[in-house]
């Protein structure tokens, strides 16, 4: 006859669920440090303006969620040091 697995105790599976979701976390914070090379498409070549218009676009509103905000006039600066118009 097989033994049935023992039952995880309540408390035991609330920690489980705790360090889970803290680990979780710690990642994104991780992430949101990590150098702006990690981008998940990696390196962005110059020719390609669709993937460095998104890239721009995603880093402007990280920037604005985490930072501070960012003015018109900054953010066309930095698309025509990138070569967009």
């Amino acid at each position: 006859m097989t033994e049935l697995p023992k039952r995880v105790p309540r408390q035991q599976m609330r920690d489980a669920l705790e360090n889970a979701v803290r680990e979780r976390m710690e990642r994104e914070a991780r992430g949101e440090h990590e150098p702006v090379g990690g981008w998940p498409d990696g390196p962005i070549p110059q020719e390609d303006t669709d993937a460095t218009e998104r890239y721009l676009a995603a880093f402007r509103a990280w920037h604005e969620k985490h930072v501070g905000p960012v003015s018109d006039a900054e953010y066309k600066r930095v698309r025509a040091d990138h070569g967009l118009t």
